[in-house]
Order: C-alpha cells, then sequence, then structure tokens
C-alpha cells in the first residue's frame, strides 16, 4: 500500500521545526540520560524548556 503524502500549508501548520547542533560528547549524554530516564530527547527538551520559562514568569 502506497503511503499518501498530505500536503498543509505551512500558515495552516500547528508546529515549526527547528535545528539545535550538539557534539558527538553532548549527544551521546543526552542519549544515555534520555535512556535512564525513559524518555526522548524531544520530550526532554519540551519538558526543560517549559520548565524555565515557568521560572521566569
Amino acid at each position: 500500500m502506497k503511503k499518501e503524502k498530505i500536503k498543509v500549508p505551512v500558515k495552516d501548520r500547528k508546529t515549526s521545526n527547528f535545528t539545535i547542533r550538539f557534539s558527538e560528547s553532548e549527544r551521546k549524554q543526552l542519549d544515555d540520560f534520555c535512556e535512564k530516564k525513559n524518555t526522548t530527547l524531544t520530550e526532554l527538551i519540551r519538558f526543560s524548556l517549559k520548565t524555565v520559562m515557568d521560572r521566569a514568569e
């Protein structure tokens, strides 16, 4: 079965992407930490950003 791509106009998207560059050693540390905590890097970053923003208010 062929996967069908759905085109979404950019202004209608609910999310946007950005890139964070990590050195190999930084990425390994993050991956190890995420594995210990049974989470993903994306969830870790979202949680960290939310925590920082909450504390800044």
